[in-house]
C-alpha cells in the first residue's frame, strides 16, 4: 500500500521499527556491559559471575558509611547505593543505571562507544578510593578482611606466576618473621 498525504506507508513503518529494534540492541547491549562493569567493580571477588545486586552488597559490607574517611560525595553516594543494593529498589540493570547517572551523569540511551570505558574507569576509582580508605584507617575495621583477603590473594597468585610459588611463600614467610620478631 503506498502511503496518502501526510501518512507514511507500511515500508516506512516497517523501516522505522527496524531501525527503533535496532536502536534499542544497542542500548541494551551497554546495560548488559554497565551491569558487567558493576559486577566486576563492586565485588569481593572481582568476578564476573553471579548476581550484581548481590555482589554490591556484599562489597558494601565491609564497610562501614561512617567509618569510611572520605569527604567524596560520589564515593559516600555510591558505598549507600550498594548498601541497599538487595532491597528490592533495583534490578541489575536499574542499579548500573542509577551508578551511572551518578558517575557520569548518562542514562544508557545517551551512551555511545567510549562510554563504557568511561563509566569503568570511573566506578573502578570511586571503589578502590573507599577500599583505600577502609584499609588506611588507623585501626581498620575487621568488616574490611574479606576486602583485604581477596586483594592480597589475588596479588599472592600473580607474584606466583611470575616468580614461583616459593616466592610467594618466602614473602609470607619474610611477613609473618618480622611480625612475630616486632
Amino acid at each position: 500500500m503506498l502511503a496518502t498525504a501526510g501518512r507514511p506507508g507500511p515500508e516506512t513503518l516497517e523501516a522505522v521499527r527496524r531501525c527503533r529494534k535496532a536502536l534499542e540492541s544497542v542500548v541494551e547491549g551497554y546495560q548488559a556491559e554497565a551491569v558487567r562493569v558493576v559486577r566486576h567493580t563492586l565485588s569481593v571477588s572481582k568476578s564476573d559471575a553471579g548476581d550484581a545486586l548481590a555482589a554490591a552488597k556484599e562489597w558494601a559490607s565491609c564497610f562501614s558509611v561512617a567509618g569510611v574517611a572520605t569527604s567524596d560525595q560520589n564515593a559516600r553516594a555510591l558505598l549507600s547505593r550498594a548498601a541497599a543494593a538487595t532491597d528490592g529498589r533495583y534490578t541489575e540493570v536499574s542499579f548500573a543505571r542509577a551508578l551511572s547517572m551518578l558517575l557520569i551523569g548518562l542514562d544508557f540511551d545517551r551512551w555511545d562507544e567510549r562510554t563504557a570505558t568511561e563509566f569503568a574507569r570511573r566506578l573502578t576509582a570511586v571503589a578502590e578510593q573507599l577500599e583505600e580508605a577502609a584499609m588506611s584507617a588507623d585501626v581498620p575495621d575487621p568488616a574490611i578482611r574479606p576486602v583485604l583477603e581477596a586483594r592480597a590473594g589475588a596479588l599472592l597468585a600473580k607474584l606466583a606466576k611470575v616468580a614461583g610459588p616459593d616466592a610467594a611463600r618466602v614473602l609470607l614467610e619474610g611477613i609473618f618473621g618480622r611480625e612475630g620478631k616486632g
